[in-house]
């Protein structure tokens, strides 16, 4: 797995069985063991894009935990707006999926802090996928994904009614810039970093690919910023991030240094 960098040992092979088997009949595999051959052989070809994509592209849904989410309006938001800024507010939301934390983030954006639109943050988005990417751009998803985890009130205002299923208006997809990439491989999105999001990612990849993708984010982080893991996610052995939480959810900030970030 040394395109994607994940770790798949014996306890999620249920998660490879699930995802792979339809891949496997379409390509009328037998096995498991035959569609590894394949890939061996043919390492170049889109079959290897395909099990990738079904391998990574995860479980998501609007305010996913909802508490990370309020974190952020409540306290993190809040303090990083405190001072007036030199630059735009830059926020990335790393192995993005289906798009839903994005545009999560810029419905509290647009609701909480409209004088940030005009100019005053970035969001960038990335994912490995480009299927999953090319949805997420799009902006449409079903009425059960609209439902999962957005109030009303949200979904009237943000969605708009296309197809049989419901499309993110525009003023929040012009919102988000979505790219490709690699977390082990790729440079970051941008270059400095004050809020950082990759939730229920990390937990994929093995311990020396972990520590080499939060030690990457950490050296890109602005002073004071904020990474946000995933609820079930270990901790972060990085001396340049300290422990902070905020009720339910457990941040990490970058230390002070004298950088000038």
């Amino acid at each position: 797995w040394d395109a994607s960098g994940v770790a798949l040992d014996d306890a999620k092979r249920y998660l490879v069985e699930s995802r792979l088997g339809p891949i496997m009949r379409s390509h009328e595999l037998p096995s498991l063991g035959h569609l590894v051959r394949q890939l061996r052989r043919r390492p170049r070809e889109p079959l290897v894009t395909e099990v990738i994509e079904a391998m990574l592209t995860g479980e998501t849904a609007f305010f996913r935990d909802v508490h990370p989410f309020d974190t952020l309006r409540d306290q993190i938001l809040p303090e990083l707006l405190q001072e007036p800024r030199m630059r735009p507010l830059h926020i990335w939301c790393a192995a993005s999926s289906w798009g839903q934390e994005p545009y999560t983030i810029a419905m509290i954006l647009a609701e909480h802090f409209p004088r940030l639109l005009a100019g005053q943050v970035r969001v960038v988005a990335t994912d490995l996928s480009g299927k999953a990417l090319d949805r997420s751009k799009e902006g449409l998803y079903s009425a059960m994904e609209v439902s999962r985890g957005l109030p009303q009130k949200l979904q009237d205002k943000y969605f708009r009614p296309k197809g049989g299923r419901f499309q993110v208006v525009d003023k929040l997809r012009d919102m988000i810039d979505f790219r490709p990439l690699n977390l082990l491989t790729d440079p970051p999105p941008m270059g400095v970093m004050d809020i950082v999001l990759i939730r229920n990612v990390l937990v994929y990849f093995d311990g020396p690919s972990r520590e080499r993708i939060l030690r990457k984010i950490s050296t890109m982080m602005a002073n004071g910023g904020y990474l946000i893991l995933g609820s079930s996610e270990a901790g972060v052995a990085d001396p340049n991030l300290e422990q902070v939480r905020f009720g339910r959810t457990l941040c990490y900030r970058r230390r002070f240094a004298f950088n000038g970030l």
